[in-house]
């Protein structure tokens, strides 16, 4: 996705057309949810571990929001983000971060 955004906003950029990316990390959603009850149950333990166990390895300390993603698009989608394009943004809590 990274590359096709890249290579379309390069392409369309002559038609006042920006061409970005939201890379979502960990999100709590009830999808989300159901697979952390669904791994806590096959461990035996609850579900609560497993998600302390998911947000110690996120820098912010806990999952992100749907909320927050859409917040996301909403500022590439704004004027305030006029000069971007061809950009990918990580909306992770720092995971990327630490890896650097």
């Amino acid at each position: 996705m990274r590359n096709l955004a890249a290579s379309l906003s390069l392409l369309l950029q002559p038609l006042g057309i920006r061409v970005n990316v939201v890379a979502p990390g960990l999100i709590d959603t009830p999808l989300t949810a159901a697979l952390n009850a669904d791994l806590a149950e096959r461990r035996g333990v609850a579900v609560d571990m497993i998600e302390a166990e998911r947000a110690a390895v996120i820098p912010m300390g806990r999952a992100g929001t749907s909320e927050e993603v859409a917040d996301s698009c909403l500022y590439l989608l704004s004027d305030r983000s006029s000069y971007l394009t061809g950009s990918t943004m990580f909306a992770t809590g720092g995971v990327l971060a630490g890896m650097i």
